[in-house]
Formats: C-alpha cells, sequence, structure tokens
C-alpha cells in the first residue's frame, strides 16, 4: 500500500487525545458506577454497563480518528489482475470514394455517412487494433495514410476526404485491394492483417477474382460493409447534393447498391458481409468484424492500483455510529 497525500499524516496526532479522552470518560462513569453498587436494582435499570463497553468506547473513538486521516492520505492498493492477452492486429479501411458514393439515399450521402461511422470507430479504437491504414479508391486507388497509430492524423485525412469536391468516376475495387497488400507488405510486419473494404459495391474492374485470390493466399480475410439502399437513385454532381451529374446525352446517371457483389468477396476470403440500409450501424458493425477476429493467445499479468479511501471511510462512519449508539 502507499499514499498519495502522506503529508495528511499530521491529522493522526489527534488519535492519542481521542483515546485520552476516552479512557478519562470511562473512568468517571467506572467511579459513577462504583457508587451504584449498592442499588443493584437501579443498575439493572441503567443503560450503563462494564469495562467492555467502555473498551468499545475507546476503540470507536480512535477509529473515528484515525479511519478518516488514513482516507484522507488517499491510500493506494497494488494487486495483480490477469487479462486474455488477445492477438494484436493491423487494420486497413478501404474506403470507396466513387462518385456513386454521393447518392443521397443515405442522409447526408453515403460517403459522408461511411466517413462519419469510420471516425466514430477510430475515436474509440478497440484494443485489439494497433495500427490503422487508409486506402481510398474510385477507377484508381489511393494510399491515404499508411500504417499508422496516431489517430488524430487519420482523423484529419478523412476530413480531407470528406472536402475533396473531385468526382471520382469508375469504381476498381481489384485496384483498392492490390494497394492496401502493397501496405502490409511495404510495412512487413508478421502481424496478421484486418482488411474492411466499406462501398456500395458497383464494381468495374477486371481483376477482382485475382485479387481475392492473392488474398487467400496470403491469408487474409476481406469484410464487406455495403452501405445503400435497394432503390435507384441519382448522383449529385457536388458535395451538398445540388444538381446531377449526367451522361453524354444529358440523361442524369443513377446507381443502385449491389450486396450481391461485396457479399462475394467477403465469402470468397472468409470474410464478414454486412449490409447498412441506414449507415448509422457502421461502427457497430467494424467493432463486431474485429471481435469476431480476436484470437486469445494466453494471459498476461499486470499490477493494478485501486484506490482503498471509500472502506476506511465507510468503517469510519460505522465508527461515529457505534459511539452515537454507546455513549
Amino acid at each position: 500500500m502507499k499514499f498519495l497525500d502522506p503529508s495528511v499524516a499530521v491529522w493522526l496526532l489527534a488519535a492519542p487525545v481521542a483515546a485520552a479522552f476516552a479512557l478519562f470518560r470511562a473512568r468517571a462513569r467506572g467511579r459513577f458506577r462504583a457508587g451504584l453498587s449498592l442499588n443493584p436494582a437501579l443498575f439493572r435499570l441503567s443503560r450503563l454497563t462494564g469495562r467492555r463497553r467502555d473498551a468499545l468506547v475507546i476503540l470507536a473513538a480512535l477509529f473515528a480518528v484515525v479511519l478518516p486521516a488514513l482516507a484522507a492520505m488517499r491510500p493506494r492498493v497494488r494487486q495483480e489482475v490477469s487479462e486474455p492477452d488477445l492477438e494484436r492486429h493491423d487494420l486497413v479501411l478501404v474506403l470507396d470514394r466513387s462518385a456513386s458514393m454521393r447518392a443521397r439515399d443515405i442522409s447526408p450521402s453515403r460517403l459522408f455517412r461511411a466517413l462519419d461511422e469510420v471516425r466514430e470507430f477510430l475515436v474509440a479504437k478497440p484494443a485489439a487494433i494497433d495500427r490503422v491504414a487508409l486506402v481510398a479508391f474510385s477507377g484508381t486507388a489511393l494510399t491515404v495514410s499508411h500504417l499508422t497509430r496516431d489517430v488524430p492524423s487519420l482523423l484529419f485525412f478523412l476530413d480531407w476526404l470528406r472536402e475533396d469536391a473531385t468526382v471520382h468516376f469508375g469504381t476498381d475495387v481489384a485496384a483498392s485491394l492490390g494497394t492496401a497488400l502493397a501496405v502490409i507488405e511495404r510495412d512487413g510486419a508478421a502481424r496478421r492483417p484486418i482488411f474492411v473494404l466499406v462501398s456500395d459495391g458497383d464494381d468495374h474492374g477486371p481483376r477482382l477474382e485475382e485479387k481475392l485470390k492473392e488474398l487467400r493466399a496470403a491469408g487474409i480475410r476481406l469484410h464487406a460493409i455495403g452501405i445503400g439502399s435497394d432503390r435507384t437513385v441519382t448522383i449529385p454532381a457536388s458535395l451538398d447534393g445540388s444538381g446531377l451529374l449526367q451522361d453524354e446525352e444529358g440523361r442524369p446517371l443513377t446507381t443502385q447498391f449491389d450486396s450481391a457483389a461485396l457479399r462475394h468477396m467477403a465469402t470468397a476470403t472468409g470474410g464478414r458481409y454486412v449490409s447498412s440500409v441506414t449507415g448509422r450501424d457502421m461502427a457497430i458493425a467494424m467493432r463486431a468484424i474485429v471481435a469476431a477476429e480476436n484470437r486469445q493467445l494466453g494471459w498476461k499479468v499486470r499490477l493494478d492500483e485501486r484506490d482503498a479511501h471509500r472502506p476506511l471511510l465507510i468503517a469510519a462512519a460505522a465508527a461515529v455510529v457505534l459511539l452515537m449508539v454507546t455513549t
């Protein structure tokens, strides 16, 4: 046990004073009882008792003074705590930023909702996740952030993706998976990574099966989170939803959420597929994916310190009540 504020120990000097007062009172009561010894009936009716009660009063007085002083010294007790030793993972988030992600069937848009949910996940990142990398893609893929433990920098990059007004055409998931694999290979860590793809599933890339085969060979499971509704929706021309993208003949471009493609990607690599029709459960889905990947390696023991002042205060209060009852 150690005390965070040992200077308060000076209050313990009040203990001898309290003990002396209780002892003086006990002797006075003893002399009074001696005067009543000639009248046994009166002695039996009296609340006064013998030396046991006097000893109890002295102890209660000591505890009522000593225990609050000890509690004020803020004692802390060290104890060994056993907890599961879970496997640590690096997480690669593969985020779709293609034009179809501007669709507003999810409020405020598919892209903005996905970025908000990823932010929520990163702010309360599970302990099993060590480092995180960000890969954004459309017709091409971009490594937005290599593996890092710096969550504020990741949040900065999410804001950058949110403010990018460029219209990114095409959706090449295969290119994004190749870039994600390059991020892991560049790092060279032996830690087993987790890949999470967030997309509306509209893939136009020709090499998807090849990349899925590479993931299987590397022992990496691809988890896919699909965001979008089942209805066909138009694609805004700007981030604020104004205007519409049009084809060469002036007709509005439309998109429809494709769950089959995402489900196939996840199933082909042994990963999980989660569909989000509101977008508001994506952070929960990501935490569930990480929890499913957790593997216990054993147990680890650490020394933990906990405050011990509360039991002392409770005992001091009990001592005060005992004093009130016995005096």
